[in-house]
């Protein structure tokens, strides 16, 4: 039971994370804290060594395409990833069991946003924003404070942080974010790994799932429409927020 449960979220969330840049911990984190029964915590610290490995391989696929730029977004990456350890820390404080149900809602919400994003038109498009180092510096610390303390929701800030403020588009704003969000993982892994413990089996196999699910995402996400990616991403993640709160509810 544990090792298919293992496999198949290594498999999905590699493939969110090769897509459209999710982070993991969106799949990781509740399906381990509500199936499997695990802290949170060191939960949160697997799915981050993960994505370490599942948004570097789609960062190098991206970069085969010429979807990566990281010239302007320097500045941001410096500053998500101190946000990112001190909320980590800040984390391991915390009552973990809080981390389960705030994981589930995180990944109906996200769901929600992709199925919008895929019908409709993004509403922040609509705003005018001047390239802005400062602001995209800014924005890193809620970012950086997400993934530390959850491990989720970073690489869609991301992503909307690099289309809205920094005028990238699509496909390069998804291939600097996961290359991004690599860096965050690593810190923000680390940082739950020394401070929690982890499962050395559930790790293994979950990276190494993740890998091969992001690598075929990342491939295929260069080739199809971005619209189709958000409709499929999208009502995946309401149904499998709402099937994990309802399991969560019974546990």
């Amino acid at each position: 039971m544990n090792l298919a449960i293992y496999i198949i979220a290594g498999l999905i969330s590699g493939v969110a994370t090769g897509f459209v840049g999710l982070s993991a911990a969106v799949i990781i984190v509740p399906l381990f804290s509500v199936v499997l029964n695990m802290d949170p915590y060191v939960a949160i610290g697997i799915a981050l060594t993960s994505d370490i490995i599942g948004s570097g391989s789609s960062a190098i696929t991206y970069a085969h395409h010429n979807n990566l730029n990281v010239k302007g977004a320097w500045p941001m990456l410096i500053v998500v990833l101190a946000t990112t350890l001190f909320s980590t820390y800040l984390s391991s404080l915390g009552n973990t069991e809080t981390l389960a149900p705030i994981m589930n809602i995180t990944a109906i919400l996200l769901g929600i946003n992709f199925f919008y994003s895929g019908s409709h038109p993004n509403p922040l498009e609509s705003f005018h924003f001047k390239k802005s180092t400062l602001i995209s510096v800014i924005c890193a610390i809620p970012i950086g404070f997400v993934c530390g303390y959850i491990g989720a929701g970073g690489g869609i800030m991301l992503l909307i942080v690099l289309q809205v403020i920094l005028n990238y588009d699509t496909k390069t704003a998804v291939g600097t974010s996961v290359f991004i969000m690599a860096f965050i993982a690593m810190v923000g892994g680390a940082g739950h790994i020394i401070l929690g413990g982890t499962n050395l089996q559930a790790l293994g196999i979950t990276a190494g799932c993740g890998f091969i699910g992001a690598k075929f995402a990342a491939i295929l996400a260069n080739h199809i429409s971005q619209k189709k990616l958000n409709y499929i991403i999208g009502v995946f993640l309401i149904f499998f927020g709402i099937i994990l709160s309802i399991l969560y509810h019974f546990n």
